[in-house]
């Protein structure tokens, strides 16, 4: 199921409390925590392709280059856990690709698992995925942002990136969730 409906800034920041969302690289470190489950198949496919196309990953970890955003809420009795995925298999679109282009977010899988009761449900989206490493030492500039916020009055979780201090254009999200 695709869900994502894109509003206005204005319309997002009404009850929201955005929030950074944390960077996991699994080149770098080859713990993933459990709320991250959910990517566990597209990242043993990250790791197959990227394998036959380049060979063994010359990573700290030997795994192949795959970064996922994070963050994770609590409310009316449940953990909302929203991610975003950035590997080869991904197919995330990063634009247009040329030196005139200002932009530095990418359009990739997105996934926002309710887990309450015992139960876990999970809704598929996209989403800006912004703030790339410059290098195995070198986080992202802190002016790319990925962020999150929960609106649990409303069941809406809320997704934006934001370059040098502006929201980046068509990246606001709002998705619907039952809490």
């Amino acid at each position: 199921l695709l869900a994502g409906l894109t509003l206005s800034g204005a319309a997002l920041a009404q009850n929201a409390r955005w929030q950074d969302m944390a960077l996991i690289d699994l080149g770098a470190s080859a713990s993933l925590p459990a709320e991250l489950s959910v990517w566990e198949e597209m990242i043993a496919r990250n790791d197959q392709k990227f394998k036959a196309d380049f060979g063994a990953p010359k990573t700290k970890t030997g795994r192949s280059p795959v970064l996922i955003r994070w963050h994770s809420f609590e409310a009316n009795g449940a953990k909302v856990v929203v991610s975003i995925f950035h590997g080869i298999v991904a197919n995330c679109d990063g634009g247009a690709n040329s030196n005139a282009s200002e932009q530095t977010w990418a359009t990739c899988p997105a996934r926002i698992t309710v887990i309450k009761d015992g139960q876990a449900k999970t809704t598929q989206t996209t989403a800006c995925f912004n703030g790339f490493p410059l290098g195995p030492t070198m986080p992202a500039p802190a002016s790319e942002k990925t962020l999150v916020a929960l609106d649990a009055a409303n069941g809406r979780v809320q997704l934006k990136a934001s370059t040098n201090g502006k929201d980046a254009s068509g990246c606001a999200r709002s998705v619907k969730i039952a809490l």
